[in-house]
């Protein structure tokens, strides 16, 4: 494995989630991958599906449109998360995946990687992979049934989970942020004062911010009624 691929696998086995750590040297040939600037489409709604996609680095969303036709974000896929496979069934993918930042990304081809872990049993499932997704998915929705502050509070966990420090950049602006967590702009603001005002957090810049953990696990666990 060359010094390039070595670093691209890195974030896979340098964490704690489930794709990480599965991936090894053997999987370089099954990965395309490639840089991706903040604002381009991986994908669009509509489009045949020919690959899924794991993150490497950076930040990537997945919008639909909801009812009244307006995009709404769905998922979050931030380095080690796979994105795409929950559109595996149907052929089409039936969302736009935009880079919210910089990013580098391996495309998977179903075909191709069926045939390496065929051939090769340190090569996890496609099925394996996309598990880690469909995990993602359950987590957001058990979220969105929780309190403004609540939900906020999870969210920030697992930011801070998948980035393995409790100093954070947001990969997305609190407007989008809000989108996510199906909160109103006022409700999202009033649940930022109210980590704030519990020392749940504390803002270090613009878009930066110090978790306490240990509260924001308090915060998420304490009943409160679901707002939106």
């Amino acid at each position: 494995m060359n010094a390039t691929s070595a670093m691209l696998l890195a974030p896979f086995w340098n964490g704690g989630d489930d794709v990480r750590g599965t991936l090894r040297a053997a999987a370089v040939r099954g990965l395309r991958s490639r840089a991706v600037a903040a604002g381009q489409a991986l994908f669009r709604r509509g489009e045949r599906l020919r690959r899924v996609f794991i993150v490497m680095s950076g930040a990537v969303q997945v919008s639909r449109a909801d009812r009244d036709g307006r995009a709404k974000i769905v998922d979050l896929a931030l380095p080690g998360d796979v994105f795409g496979f929950d559109d595996f069934a149907s052929g089409l993918y039936a969302g736009d995946a935009v880079v919210l930042r910089d990013a580098v990304v391996c495309a998977i081809e179903p075909q191709r990687w069926w045939r390496l872990s065929a051939s090769n049993p340190r090569l996890p499932a496609l099925a394996s992979l996309g598990a880690t997704q469909v995990n993602r998915v359950l987590r957001q929705n058990m979220r969105l049934r929780l309190g403004a502050a609540s939900r906020l509070a999870d969210c920030l966990l697992q930011l801070a989970e998948k980035l393995g420090r409790a100093e954070i950049e947001l990969p997305l602006s609190y407007q989008d942020l809000a989108n996510y967590l199906d909160l109103r702009p006022e409700t999202m603001s009033r649940a930022l004062h109210e980590l704030e005002d519990s020392q749940c957090l504390r803002r270090a810049g613009r878009t930066r911010l110090e978790l306490d953990p240990e509260r924001l696990r308090v915060t998420r666990a304490t009943p409160r009624p679901r707002q939106v």
